[in-house]
């Protein structure tokens, strides 16, 4: 089965600058932590906690975006052919 981790890249602004910017993984306890600390599941599991943080934690929609990785040979972004 194909596993799955959730990765939150965000940017903070202050008056139109840009202050800075990286990434956090989703974690079991569903807060946000490091590579390491991600959760890694099934795709509807990985759905599931994104969906969860997004309402316990709105700035998580409002202040980035949610970019599902999976595992091959190394963690890659899965592209949603929207950009």
């Amino acid at each position: 089965m194909k596993k799955y981790r959730a990765r939150w890249d965000y940017e903070r602004w202050r008056n139109g600058k840009k202050l800075r910017e990286g990434s956090c993984w989703l974690t079991d306890d569903d807060h946000i932590g490091c590579p390491e600390d991600a959760a890694v599941g099934s795709l509807s599991e990985t759905v599931n906690r994104i969906a969860r943080m997004s309402l316990n934690e709105p700035r998580t929609v409002t202040g980035g975006i949610w970019v599902l990785e999976s595992k091959r040979k190394s963690w890659i972004p899965i592209d949603d052919g929207m950009e």
